[in-house]
């Protein structure tokens, strides 16, 4: 029976069957998303000019006058939150005591003061909480994490 099969039909069976596999999990993963599109709210590809806008900008940059009039004051918090992210990673690289961790932590954190008391800050400290726990298998308590950002 194997030998009435030639690989031109069983190639064309394999790809008829992982076509319709990837469009089942199409399907069933993003159909929210496709249905946003079809109905034409969200765009297939963003334009350049509309993604150079939504994107934080990098440490080093120094904004101009016309770059904040179109940034609201939550897309700065973001950015400052994503600045923020970038510079404690290499902080839980290290291996660091408690108190070591603590201020090392500290004085990344003196820098983003406008963060203070908002919901960013809150992401944030979760993130500080898993991170010290996952790598460095430090326990930092709710008073340790306001205590941070006291400094």
């Amino acid at each position: 029976m194997i030998k009435q099969v030639s690989w031109a039909d069983y190639w064309s069976v394999v790809a008829a069957v992982c076509a319709v596999y990837y469009l089942a999990i199409i399907l069933l993963f993003y159909k929210k998303e496709l249905i946003e599109i079809v109905s034409g709210k969200r765009r297939l590809f963003q334009t350049p000019a509309a993604s150079a806008t939504r994107s934080p900008q990098p440490a080093g940059h120094q904004s101009s006058p016309s770059d904040d009039v179109n940034i609201t004051p939550e897309e700065k918090l973001f950015g400052l939150t994503n600045q923020l992210m970038q510079e404690i990673n290499p902080v839980f690289g290290n291996e660091y005591v408690k108190g070591e961790l603590m201020t090392a932590l500290k004085t990344v954190l003196r820098k983003y003061t406008q963060l203070k008391g908002t919901a960013f800050q809150i992401s944030v400290n979760n993130y500080i909480e898993m991170e010290s726990e996952n790598q460095c298998s430090v326990t930092l308590s709710e008073g340790e994490l306001k205590e941070l950002w006291h400094g």
